[in-house]
């Protein structure tokens, strides 16, 4: 009697199998389902699967959080290990939730970074890693609400466990940048006061739709936030007002209620950019006032001379001899800048020096612009207008 092989056809048992399947981690922390019988594997597509797989994790990393707590050294660091794998897998999980919502096919998808080791991170309890869901949660749905999650983030410092700062969590998890998700924040705050200061049922229901609405009334008091913003719906005819007419009606109040201004000419300020497009690549530096004005002051920068008004300006209370440095400082890089310098790397020196926080160069600085002035020839050109001066004066 001959026994003859047989070929098994993977792909016939795939389709005559009654498949059970089950997710399987990979060593990539990554999920995928696979059958049982036929070990045939497919991509997870099913948010209410992922929410338990999501809540099972949850429950398995209390479980080795309270048993660490417990346990003695040895035990304890193997145990937090599990605590670490478990973060890396809902990671996962929460990256593919946002993938497969509506809202992320809206927005940015950004995947996490996990960091495997660092000494100066920290692990979030089981508490605060199950609010961390929650408020990410909120954020990614947008508006009022998720103004106030990222608030609440940044208050208690939940991004710890993965991320140093507040900046790169809001980066790699939302795409913002830190000036995107401080006006968010500080629309959160706009828009409680609104909520607290006796607005009209009616205008209850036509609450900020988004934070350009409200970003021009941050730094009003909050009677005058709740003025504005009753002035802006009538001005929209009972709707929810744009952003130009809430900045219209804020600028009008400020033109009615001007503050004192409170700078005189010769001191030195630092420029503070918010939301003035008139100012970018100026945030930070130094600026002499040369002219005071109602509601600003015409300013010298490394870069020239620049009208900015009172709240982009912050004192930097230097005495009168320092003050008379950063006059030298700025006429010296002005000259500079004037003589047709083209090169990249000289121009970027001279910008650093217009973003010091100091009133003096230490001596390097001063080597390098002394000798930039005598390559260029203008200590020459400055000797020789003295001179005329003189002469003329004479």
């Amino acid at each position: 009697m001959t026994i003859s092989s047989v070929k098994i056809d993977k792909t016939e048992l795939e389709k005559d199998c009654s498949h059970q399947w089950q997710h399987l981690w990979r060593e990539d922390c990554q999920a995928v389902l696979i059958c049982v019988n036929c070990k045939q594997e497919k991509e997870i597509d099913d948010p209410a699967f992922l929410k338990q797989m999501e809540s099972d994790l949850l429950n398995i990393r209390q479980q080795y959080w309270d048993l660490a707590q417990k346990s003695k050294k040895a035990r304890a660091k193997d145990l937090m290990s599990g605590v670490k794998d478990k973060d890396e897998q809902l990671a996962w999980v929460r990256q593919k939730l946002d993938s497969l919502s509506e809202v992320s096919k809206k927005n940015q998808t950004v995947s996490v970074e996990v960091v495997d080791s660092s000494d100066e991170l920290e692990l979030l309890d089981p508490q605060e890693a199950q609010d961390l869901l929650h408020l990410e949660r909120q954020v990614e749905r947008g508006l009022y609400q998720s103004w106030k999650a990222l608030a609440e983030i940044r208050e208690r410092r939940l991004y710890r466990s993965k991320y140093k700062t507040f900046e790169q969590y809001c980066q790699d998890r939302f795409g913002y940048t830190r000036a995107a998700a401080s006006y968010k924040i500080a629309a959160s705050a706009v828009v409680d006061n609104l909520l607290t200061n006796g607005l009209q049922k009616s205008e209850m229901d036509l609450m900020p739709t988004s934070e350009r609405q409200v970003r021009p009334m941050v730094g009003l008091s909050p009677s005058q936030q709740a003025e504005v913003w009753q002035e802006a719906v009538e001005t929209a005819g009972g709707k929810i007002p744009s952003g130009r007419i809430v900045k219209d009606i804020v600028q009008r109040i400020r033109e009615k209620n001007p503050v004192p201004n409170p700078f005189k000419e010769g001191e030195v300020c630092s420029i503070l950019v918010k939301e003035n497009p008139d100012l970018r690549g100026l945030g930070g530096c130094w600026a002499i006032v040369v002219e005071v004005r109602e509601f600003g002051c015409q300013v010298q920068t490394f870069k020239g001379e620049v009208s900015v008004r009172i709240e982009n300006l912050k004192p930097m209370h230097y005495s009168e001899q320092e003050r008379k440095e950063m006059q030298s400082i700025c006429e010296r890089i002005l000259r500079l800048r004037a003589s047709g310098i083209s090169e990249e790397s000289i121009r970027g020196f001279l910008g650093l020096l217009g973003k010091i926080k100091r009133p003096f160069l230490t001596p390097k600085e001063e080597a390098l612009l002394s000798h930039l002035e005598e390559i260029c020839g203008v200590n020459q050109e400055a000797k020789d207008a003295l001179l005329i001066l003189l002469r003329l004066k004479n």
